[in-house]
């Protein structure tokens, strides 16, 4: 079990950033709280990603960056969090 799909989507453009930044915390705060690993969603928002994940200090969290399509830079930066990677097809 795990919480998710959760995270950041800056490709469609009905939901600007701040309003998802709020949501992904509280949903973050959830798995926290029930002790389950999250699978978390990012579209075209890996700078906007690690600068969240630096700001709120997040420096351990168990779970997948589900269909990952960033750098590897952004790859080591996740997996140095303790997250997997997982890739599309």
């Amino acid at each position: 079990m795990a919480i998710g799909e959760i995270g950041l989507d800056l490709y469609w453009k009905e939901v600007p950033l701040p309003q998802q930044l709020p949501v992904f915390t509280k949903m973050l705060e959830i798995a926290d709280e029930l002790q389950l690993p999250v699978v978390i969603h990012n579209r075209n928002s890996h700078p906007q990603m690690r600068s969240f994940f630096e700001q709120q200090g997040i420096e351990h969290l168990k779970g997948v960056m589900h269909s990952f399509s960033g750098s590897a830079e952004d790859a080591r930066f996740y997996l140095s969090r303790g997250l997997h990677i997982s890739l599309p097809e």
